[in-house]
């Protein structure tokens, strides 16, 4: 198989096989995990017990939509003191447990969501190839950690403040105002850029002043 293809499924898979058709394309895979950890005792094991299809939407190819074919695996437990005896393979960097789409596939949705509402970003999904119902938009917008990406987009302004002198000398002014905290103090930062007024403002809304 060409190696250009090889990169068009998630990077802890290899394609074994690809199978296009008029309206959609089926990729089948294989992990490239060659031992894989008991969820319980977390000793890893090479022992095969058998094998399971996982069916998993994908980012589309071509302009079509693709699924990804999942020769996934179950392994025997090699811990005799532990009382799982076989344990199906883990696909965390592809996809959730039970989740039906791979994680980068419901990244781009839930952006495609936050940018636009529901029904909208249903419809402009169905045109990028990547078609769900606007139930499943809202569903995929609810279940975001508002707490981890607020922790997140935190951190990454702190180092980028933090990173050049001129910023970090005009943010531990403004921060060391009482009731200012760093993500207020942004607002009076515009060469960062990277923000518009209306997350800044959400973010400054967010952020507990400092007392």
């Amino acid at each position: 198989m060409p190696s250009s293809l090889l990169s068009i499924v998630p990077g802890a898979l290899k394609l074994s096989r690809l199978q296009p058709a008029r309206d959609h394309v089926i990729l089948e895979a294989t992990s490239q995990e060659t031992a894989v950890p008991c969820p319980d005792c977390d000793l890893s094991s090479r022992r095969l017990h058998s094998f399971y299809s996982r069916v998993l939407r994908d980012l589309p190819w071509q302009g079509r939509p693709a699924t990804i074919r999942v020769a996934a695996r179950r392994f025997r437990c090699l811990n005799t003191a532990c009382h799982r005896k076989t344990f199906a393979e883990h696909l965390g960097a592809v996809a959730r447990r039970s989740a039906r789409r791979t994680t980068r596939l419901s990244d781009l949705q839930r952006h495609v969501g936050f940018a636009l509402g529901g029904e909208a970003a249903a419809r402009l999904a169905t045109r990028l190839a990547i078609p769900t119902s606007a139930d499943t938009m809202l569903h995929l917008l609810a279940s975001v950690d508002i707490a981890e990406q607020i922790t997140a987009i935190d951190a990454a302004l702190r180092a980028l403040c933090r990173a050049d002198a001129e910023l970090k000398a005009r943010l531990d002014i403004l921060v060391s105002i009482p009731a200012i905290g760093e993500a207020t103090a942004l607002i009076e930062m515009p060469e960062l850029g990277t923000m518009d007024n209306k997350c800044v403002a959400s973010l400054a809304g967010l952020a507990p002043g400092r007392p």
